[in-house]
């Protein structure tokens, strides 16, 4: 059955079922609030979900986040100030950039650096 139903290029790899479900939905809604209606989740585990794709280059984040390249380039800037690149702790990313971003939108930007 599995030979002759495959999975989706985009689903076939080592993601978790649950983040895969949240991908394909992200895939054929194009948005962060319609899959966490549709699944019925809360934007946060959506985004968790978005960043794991992310990391694994399955969706670009730009997509996800809907920023452009001036903001994604600002937080990632940030990130590195406050030394995220080592300690990969957001708090003091989302401290110094005042909350402007919610924490899933910027695990989902940074996500490309882990």
């Amino acid at each position: 059955m599995i030979k002759d139903n495959p999975l989706p290029e985009k689903l076939d790899n080592r993601l978790e079922d649950e983040v895969n479900v949240t991908l394909d939905h992200f895939l054929e809604l194009e948005s962060v609030d319609a899959v966490a209606e549709t699944l019925d989740l809360n934007t946060k585990t959506v985004y968790s979900h978005l960043a794991q794709a992310i990391a694994a280059g399955l969706v670009d984040r730009k997509a996800v986040t809907e920023l452009d390249d001036n903001e994604i380039d600002y937080i990632e800037e940030t990130a590195e100030m406050t030394g995220y690149i080592e300690d990969k702790k957001l708090k003091p990313v989302y401290d110094a950039l005042d909350g402007l971003y919610e924490y899933g939108v910027l695990r989902c930007v940074l996500a490309e650096l882990e």
